[in-house]
């Protein structure tokens, strides 16, 4: 009896980011290289690995978001990716942005309507779904996302970080509802840093390391030779320094003008810099900026894909420009991860949340949440 069609059949998957220099094709940048696959009916696959190694940029390519330079990817039956916090519509209400977000996932809008009841008390929002979600603080509206695409009868869901966001209530009521869609045949993809969640909720897993795929198999095998690895790497930083083409120097709060800011205030335009040295030439940066609001992932962002190639060793840095008004009072963490590629080696520098930073609002009111962004406002008449 031969065995049923996977869900998810990933088969030599690649992906190749080109560096452009005034037009010009300076290097190919390999993100995933021959990546393969397969996930069944009801089974969870767990992706891990360290930040750069391919997990997103895979998820991507599955969701059709950026295609594949090389190889084939087919997933069966409706499709919900669910790979960051959508801003949304902020004027309209809460159930405004569940119809949006099914649209935009090709979900019927019958099917929303008949889910209403159970995606409202998943999410735990009350008569507050009829709200505008300008007032939702950023765990109301991840609530509503996860909410919305486990209720729309997925086939195949795809979740990048997601569980790590909200309180641990929340995590687990997500990995409650990821069991019961297992039941119903769903095929999910999790990519994660949690090793204990993925090796709870996983029947299998994948190591991707520098696009390649390291390790594959049952979750707690996987998830345990890559924690031994990185461990082996901490433990041994003149081993691990000799593949390295530089180190990180210092990460610092800075305004507009490079001046160092002790203090900032709601208003104030503010940068992140990440200082670091590169030892060798002929090398491209990316970056890659996180900021949290407590626990929560306020946003994350990533520099252009094109990157910067680097042709002269030394000190440089990168800033990440906030604008004024971005964030609310709030304690903040923040995070630079810097990739440094010289042909095929990659170098890491991340310094952890190295970065803690207190904004004060002299004029708050209310709840603000996470981040507040600085909107314009349009009125007119249009007849009678």
């Amino acid at each position: 009896m031969s065995s049923p069609e996977p869900r998810i059949s990933i088969e030599d998957l690649a992906k190749t980011y080109r560096v452009t220099k005034r037009g010009r094709t300076v290097r190919e940048v390999p993100a995933l290289r021959g990546v393969s696959a397969a996930v069944g009916a009801g089974e969870i696959l767990g992706v891990v690995g360290t930040n750069g190694s391919g997990k997103t940029t895979l998820l991507r390519a599955l969701a059709k978001v950026t295609r594949p330079t090389a190889g084939r990817a087919e997933l069966h039956g409706r499709v919900i990716p669910l790979l960051g916090l959508a801003a949304g519509q902020p004027e309209s209400s809460g159930l405004e942005n569940a119809l949006l977000l099914a649209a935009l996932w090709g979900v019927p809008r019958s099917i929303v309507q008949r889910q209403l009841d159970d995606i409202v008390a998943f999410a735990g929002l009350g008569d507050q779904i009829s709200l505008p979600v300008k007032g939702y603080s950023t765990g109301m509206r991840l609530r509503l996302a996860f909410a919305v695409a486990t209720h729309v009868e997925a086939d195949v869901l795809l979740i990048d970080e997601v569980l790590a966001v909200g309180d641990q209530a929340f995590q687990q009521q997500c990995l409650d509802r990821l069991d019961e869609m297992r039941a119903t045949g769903c095929a999910t993809i999790v990519v994660s840093h949690d090793l204990p969640t993925v090796r709870r909720l996983c029947d299998k897993a994948v190591w991707l390391e520098d696009g390649h795929v390291a390790a594959e198999g049952a979750a707690d095998t996987v998830t345990r030779a890559y924690a031994a690895h990185a461990t082996a790497a901490e433990e041994d930083p003149d081993e691990a320094a000799d593949d390295q083409h530089g180190r990180p120097l210092a990460l610092d709060l800075v305004t507009s003008d490079g001046s160092p800011l002790a203090a900032p205030e709601r208003g104030d335009a503010l940068g992140v810099r990440c200082r670091f040295e590169i030892d060798s030439t002929d090398t491209t940066v990316t970056a890659t900026a996180e900021v949290y609001a407590g626990e929560t992932l306020a946003f994350r962002v990533h520099s252009p894909a094109d990157a910067w190639p680097i042709d002269n060793p030394g000190v440089h840095e990168v800033v990440l420009l906030v604008p004024g008004g971005l964030l609310t009072e709030h304690e903040y963490r923040m995070r630079v991860i810097v990739e440094l590629r010289n042909r095929d080696e990659v170098t890491r520098l991340d310094q952890g949340d190295a970065l803690r930073v207190s904004v004060r609002d002299p004029d708050a009111t209310g709840a603000q949440g996470a981040v507040r962004p600085e909107v314009g406002w349009d009125f007119r008449w249009t007849g009678d």
